[in-house]
């Protein structure tokens, strides 16, 4: 009874999970929550697995745009809103450029995966996420 205790006590290391194509899906991530990191997000990274991934937070719902400026892999950018649900998702950003991709309602929070992990996990819109790990902003 106390391992289970312990075990359940845990904190977990953060992530998001969704149920996705016969299975759940979890992928660890790390966290933009300034402007600063918001503004670094994944720029200058030259590989990402398909198990991860960044999450974006913000401190209220509104209609959000994303560029690949300075990113140099491809992207799915998927749009949030604070109920958790996916409200869009835009597949294999172009890398390094200025394109916004923009919400199609407001957004709290914005998810970032290796390009085509959103399709081949079947994550989709009104998908509805769960967090480990991660605090409300």
């Amino acid at each position: 009874m106390i391992l289970l205790s312990l075990l359940l006590a845990t904190p977990c290391q953060p992530s998001i999970s969704f149920e996705g194509k016969a299975q759940t899906h979890r992928i660890q991530v790390d966290v933009a929550r300034t402007p600063k990191q918001r503004e670094q997000g994944l720029m200058f990274v030259e590989d990402l697995s398909k198990d991860q991934g960044m999450w974006f937070v913000f401190n209220n719902e509104q209609m959000r745009q994303f560029w690949m400026k300075n990113t140099l892999i491809p992207l799915d950018i998927i749009f949030v809103n604070s109920k958790l649900e996916v409200i869009n998702i835009v597949h294999r950003a172009q890398p390094e450029t200025l394109t916004p991709r923009r919400s199609k309602a407001p957004a709290q929070y914005v998810l970032e995966l290796l390009g085509g992990q959103a399709k081949r996990r079947g994550l989709k819109a009104g998908t509805l996420l769960s967090t480990c790990g991660l605090e409300s902003p």
